[in-house]
């Protein structure tokens, strides 16, 4: 499976959802059934880099997650303002690989440039 490129922009302190539909390219309408797989998705300030800045799984965490739909191919993402407000620099590299349930084959999904967009105001709040 080829992964799209999708570049993105992170604007610090703020929250950032995306959706995806993984279908088979002969029919769009086909989706694939993501029951039992495993996904991650890590930002890194660029690739092959050892310094991980975001990193997600089905798992909630302080960075936020990842929610497979099951049957209906739909993976969605979710990166908390709690993860964007760590960001520094100005760009970063991303990706999702998704490993299916007989754990033999693994695929990136998705990749592409960050741009960091930095705040001016104060994004905490009480």
């Amino acid at each position: 499976m080829e992964p799209i490129t999708d570049d993105i922009t992170l604007h610090r302190g703020a929250s950032w959802r995306r959706q995806y539909t993984l279908a088979h390219s002969a029919d769009p309408g086909d989706t694939f059934d993501l029951t039992g797989c495993e996904a991650r998705l890590e930002i890194r300030p660029k690739a092959g880099s050892d310094v991980l800045l975001i990193s997600l799984s089905e798992e909630p965490s302080e960075d936020g997650s990842l929610d497979l739909t099951g049957t209906d191919g739909g993976i969605s993402i979710y990166i908390s303002p709690t993860a964007t407000l760590k960001l520094t620099g100005k760009t970063a590299a991303w990706d999702l690989f998704l490993e299916w349930p007989s754990g033999l084959d693994v695929d990136k999904i998705v990749m592409g440039a960050v741009a960091i967009d930095p705040n001016v105001t104060d994004p905490t709040y009480d």
